[in-house]
């Protein structure tokens, strides 16, 4: 019985080695991503979109798609206010769009954390490891991570919401 606790503590402690490590990882391919492909790097222009409505929404004060002198509905509430607000701290020129891509890779990469503690929780630590690596480093998370679209932050808000919802109904209430 003692030994099984050994290699448990073990497997506890490397466990957390490994996911500081896949975090840093998933950092570094997205950043990397960023800093290779920049601009070039689009999906439908639904990137475009975003960036040309929150820039529109900065100037005017509008909420506005394409074409921007529409009011819109169509995309997710309160996007163009987020990218707004990173656009205020960072600007719109070249090397701000690319700070605003580098902040929603990270952003990703703690969703990465989100999906170990989520799996951890409810399935157990080396499912949580491999679906958080397989997040960090999957080619699609990868690619639209460092968008400036929904991704990122559908994924980090659904993610860390049900992870908290779930440590919060199982505490007992007080």
């Amino acid at each position: 019985m003692a030994e099984k606790e050994q290699l448990r503590s073990e497997w506890t402690v490397s466990s957390k080695h490994l996911i500081i490590i896949i975090f840093i990882i998933a950092v570094m391919l997205r950043v990397l991503t960023v800093i290779n492909y920049g601009e070039s790097l689009k999906l439908f222009m639904d990137d475009r979109h975003y960036v040309n409505g929150a820039i529109n929404f900065l100037k005017t004060g509008h909420v506005a798609g394409s074409p921007l002198d529409e009011p819109t509905v169509i995309s997710m509430p309160g996007m163009f206010l987020w990218l707004a607000g990173l656009m205020k701290i960072f600007g719109y020129t070249q090397s701000g769009l690319e700070c605003i891509r580098i902040s929603l890779g990270v952003m990703d990469a703690i969703s990465a954390l989100g999906i170990y503690k989520l799996f951890k929780y409810t399935l157990g630590e080396r499912v949580a490891l491999l679906a958080a690596t397989f997040y960090a480093i999957g080619i699609p998370f990868i690619c639209t991570s460092v968008l400036t679209m929904t991704e990122s932050v559908t994924v980090f808000g659904i993610v860390w919401f049900l992870y908290l919802s779930l440590i919060h109904i199982s505490e007992p209430t007080r």
